[in-house]
């Protein structure tokens, strides 16, 4: 028996003591503790149950916030701990087993490190090859072979950037994020002038630390994605500092968002009906802000436009 945690918020009833003591004793994985951590009718503490640094840690924070979540691992099974204060002296705790999940996720990671590996070494001869006949031979097609160098190059920084995302240990360099967004839009800004698209462009010189390769990735495709659904108008990106965050907004004025899709458009596979694409490419990016802990949102009315607005803390 699982029982949500937001029900309890949502409900905001006062619960018997006695009400609590059945669901504890019925409910798999569900249990209430007050505020100085005892479980109900009982004289243990939380983490006398789950004796890990975590457990003290996240129980704090529910304290001062009114929730909190954690994960631990015991005899090797993965658990996520959630904790909800429902009353001044009582707090629900939900215990749910997530080591399908990490499995499928370790799984995840195993494909896509080894298709990486697989895809790297044709990758570099084809990149070896066109730079072979762009700058040693007598070739009349200049453009195509740089063409065919560009886009080789990318595919490897898109592998790179894939290995990072699964990497276990994260290791930020601090960059300018206006030379990062500059970089990313070499081409883009060509391939919207082209289509009648005014493109304007407001970046502040903003440091923070983060993954080179994955935000140049981010924003390729958030501006691509603009100019692929803008017919006409513009595609505005701007970079600045609000407060203690900064804020990156990619604004277009094209056929917007649906509505059915809404919810749904950072996950995969998920895609407009007039996109020719795989519906891959705002997943990736909700990929890369969580790996960065950042966060991201969207506003966007049919026919008018969407704009996506990245929020980084500043700590």
């Amino acid at each position: 028996m699982e029982i949500e945690l937001r029900l309890f918020g949502v409900l905001g009833i006062s619960l018997s003591k006695e009400l609590l003591l059945k669901l504890q004793s019925t409910a798999d994985g569900i249990f209430f503790i007050d505020n100085k951590g005892f479980l109900l009718g009982t004289y243990k503490k939380l983490w006398d149950l789950y004796p890990f640094a975590e457990t003290i840690s996240a129980f704090n924070e529910a304290l001062k916030l009114g929730k909190s979540h954690f994960e631990i691992e015991e005899k090797e099974r993965f658990y996520r701990v959630k904790i909800l204060k429902l009353e001044e002296n009582i707090f629900l705790v939900q215990v749910k087993d997530i080591s399908c999940e990490k499995k499928l996720e370790k799984i995840k990671k195993d494909i896509v490190s080894t298709l990486s590996h697989e895809l790297r070494t044709p990758i570099t001869v084809i990149k070896g090859n066109a730079e072979y006949l762009l700058y040693y031979s007598d070739n009349s097609e200049k453009e195509i072979i740089e063409e065919i160098l560009k886009k080789a190059s990318q595919m490897l920084e898109i592998l790179t950037g894939l290995n990072k995302l699964i990497a276990i240990e994260k290791s930020f360099r601090e960059y300018n994020l206006k030379d990062l967004i500059i970089n990313s839009l070499k081409d883009l800004v060509e391939k919207a002038e082209k289509k009648g698209l005014k493109v304007e462009i407001d970046l502040q010189d903003i440091v923070v630390p983060c993954e080179k390769i994955l935000v140049e990735q981010m924003i390729r495709n958030l501006v691509d994605n603009a100019i692929k659904f803008t017919k006409k108008g513009k595609i505005e990106i701007t970079l600045k500092r609000n407060n203690k965050e900064v804020v990156i907004l990619i604004k277009d004025t094209g056929k917007g968002i649906k509505e059915e899709l809404k919810k749904h458009i950072f996950e995969k596979y998920v895609k407009s009906p007039e996109s020719n694409g795989q519906g891959i490419g705002l997943s990736i990016v909700k990929e890369i802000i969580n790996y960065h802990n950042w966060k991201i949102d969207f506003q966007s009315e049919e026919e008018k436009g969407t704009t996506f607005s990245i929020k980084i803390p500043l700590s």
